[in-house]
């Protein structure tokens, strides 16, 4: 118990530090290399990101499209790449109540019975005209992907003490649900999945 107590002394200032330290990055372009095309999804619209967006995120290399199907849907995706400053993605749930919505339910979903990628799942409404909206995303490395943000930071936090950070993002893909909240969860899950290869390949 004493010898607990001395380690958390002499770690705290360190992860005190840690916690404090933000680098920016400039952008590296990986976001804007991600494809316009995503199996039968074609980027149709760009949405434009504030410099005092990119000032929260602490990077520059990040992006927001709008994906269309063909068939009338529209998927939206969020994508943040970052080298040392990991903490560049942060809980989605902070950009979402701050769009004026009301968070509903936030979970983690096991997809194919562990066989495919999981993600976090976030349904939320709109106070302005109660529509509801899913969001479902991922943190990853070349390596390494999941859904839970205590598991990201417990995967960077260790190396970036040691100086050994490695680069990662975040993937948000969300939409309006459109009166079919799973449809609309189906949609953006299939959508994470066939883009997340990609954003691997950009970080190796």
């Amino acid at each position: 118990m004493k010898r607990t107590a001395v380690l958390l002394w002499v770690l705290a200032p360190l992860l005190l530090a840690l916690s404090l330290y933000r680098p920016f990055e400039d952008s590296s372009a990986r976001a804007t290399r991600l494809p316009a095309r995503v199996g039968q999804w074609l980027r149709t619209g760009t949405s434009t990101l504030t410099d005092d967006t990119y000032r929260l995120l602490g990077t520059r290399d990040a992006a927001w499209w709008t994906f269309s199907d063909g068939q009338g849907h529209e998927v939206y995706l969020v994508a943040v790449f970052h080298g040392l400053n990991w903490k560049s993605a942060h809980p989605p749930r902070i950009c979402i109540e701050g769009s004026n919505m009301t968070i509903l339910a936030e979970s983690e979903v096991t997809r194919g019975g562990g066989a495919g990628h999981d993600y976090a799942l976030l349904r939320s409404r709109s106070k302005r005209d109660g529509r509801e909206y899913v969001s479902v995303y991922v943190y990853g490395t070349t390596d390494y992907v999941t859904p839970s943000y205590s598991s990201y930071f417990l995967h960077h936090a260790p190396r970036a003490l040691l100086r050994r950070s490695t680069s990662g993002y975040l993937l948000r893909a969300e939409c309006w649900a459109q009166g079919d909240a799973a449809a609309a969860e189906a949609r953006c899950a299939d959508f994470l999945e066939q883009i997340l290869p990609m954003a691997k390949d950009l970080v190796r």
